[in-house]
Order: C-alpha cells, then structure tokens, then sequence
C-alpha cells in the first residue's frame, strides 16, 4: 500500500508590498547630448552680429523651467551679461533646445535648471 500524499496549503501572498508607499526617486532635469551641439548652433546663430562686430563677448546665466516634454516652458535671466542683446539672445538659445526633463520615478515633472551660456568670439562655448 501506498503512503497517501500530504497535501499542504499553499502559502498566501503576503499582502500588496506596492500597497506601501514608497518613495519615489526623484531625478533632476538635464542636458540631454545633444544639447551642446544645439547650443552651440544657438549661440553662433543668435549672437547679435552688432555685437560680434565690436569684439563684446559675455556670459549669461539663465534659470530655465524644462517642462514635462523636455521644452523650455520658462526662461528667466539670473545672471546678465551686461548687454541686453546677448541676454535676450542666449533666451532664445534655451527656448531652442531640448532638455530631459525631471523625474519623480517614471514619472516625468516640470522642474528648473540652471543653465549659462557663453558668447565668444571664435568659438562657441558653453
């Protein structure tokens, strides 16, 4: 005679660990690239040709809003240069180009960045 088999219960699934709130890594918006090909286009396109003729150069600092699609939906000078035209300039070079935007875990969210931009006179720098 066989010995009858044992069966035993199958153990539950310990309740939903997803049902606990955990905390979503937060990831800050960055320059994705091709970014710094972009800008550089930007730079040597928008670069007032008034001042590029008089040799100014300058540096603009720019707090950028990066949207949930990686645009820049705001675009505000923190720092300027000093001439009206590149800071105007160097907007414009931010509302061109792309940018990753932030993530709260895969979650994408519109957040701010810090972004310069550099006028230079035989090369575009960043």
């Amino acid at each position: 005679m066989s010995k009858p088999t044992e069966i035993t219960a199958t153990q539950r699934p310990a309740p939903a660990e997803a049902a606990k709130p955990q905390e979503a890594r937060y990831q800050a918006a960055a320059l994705p690239p091709e970014h710094g090909a972009c800008s550089a286009r930007g730079v040597e396109r928008l670069y007032p040709l008034m001042l590029r003729e008089r040799g100014v150069e300058g540096r603009v600092v720019l707090r950028v809003q990066v949207d949930e699609q990686g645009r820049a939906a705001e675009v505000v000078v923190q720092g300027g240069s000093g001439w009206r035209l590149l800071d105007e300039a160097a907007r414009q070079v931010a509302l061109s180009c792309p940018f990753q935007p932030a993530r709260r875990g895969d979650q994408r969210v519109s957040s701010w960045v810090e972004y310069p931009v550099q006028f230079a006179l035989g090369r575009a720098v960043q």
